[in-house]
């Protein structure tokens, strides 16, 4: 069986200004070099064989504090970017639909959802992540491995292992920062989700709300 966990990068700038990152960036804040390390402390309880990251700055920050607990290479993956929102990542929920109304479907009617120029859909991002679980069993067969991802990108990744449509996209467990999801597969029944969003080795930690990535 190999094992799969999966956490969102720590709380960053943007996130606590409701700003859309995308392929965008800001610097983790203080709370989230924290919660990145509380997630570290926790996964050292049961060391990955691998630690795999998107290459975007706040998910491989989150990583590298993982890391000084889980001495391993950090390997990047392409496939865990988040969602490309082009003109839009920077701006607000509002700024965006003030400058792009149709940005209304991102939410309301996901599969309908046309992205400005530099953006990505939800089915393309679908599909990089579909195509990247059915390669993991075959890279790291009976191995348990941890990635660093973004919000929108789990979402995808629990819709395709819960074989949901696009539709149904924001029904799927929602990721807080450093929330850990753990997923499994075995020949017989391929992905599963075994526990979602597990923020229980943060409680000790102030907690704020969590946001759009």
């Amino acid at each position: 069986m190999t094992t799969l966990w999966l956490a969102r990068h720590s709380e960053t700038t943007w996130n606590t200004e409701k700003r859309m990152q995308g392929r965008g960036d800001s610097p983790l804040t203080a709370h989230g070099i924290a919660l990145a390390d509380a997630l570290g402390r926790h996964v050292a309880n049961c060391p990955p064989y691998a630690l795999l990251s998107s290459p975007q700055g706040r998910a491989m920050h989150t990583a590298r504090i993982v890391a000084r607990h889980v001495p391993l290479d950090i390997v990047e993956q392409p496939a865990l970017m988040e969602i490309a929102l082009g003109p839009l990542e920077g701006l607000t929920r509002e700024q965006a639909l003030a400058v792009y109304p149709a940005f209304s479907a991102f939410r309301d009617e996901p599969e309908r959802y046309v992205p400005l120029d530099g953006g990505e859909t939800f089915a393309q991002v679908a599909a990089r992540v579909s195509t990247w679980l059915d390669e993991l069993p075959t890279r790291y067969p009976g191995q348990t491995v941890l990635g660093i991802t973004h919000a929108l990108t789990l979402l995808a990744i629990c819709s395709i292992v819960n074989k949901h449509t696009i539709h149904a996209l924001w029904d799927e467990p929602h990721a807080s920062s450093c929330a850990l999801f753990r997923f499994a597969w075995d020949e017989a029944n391929g992905w599963r989700l075994e526990r979602p969003g597990d923020t229980s080795f943060l409680r000790d930690l102030p907690t704020r709300g969590a946001t759009i990535d």
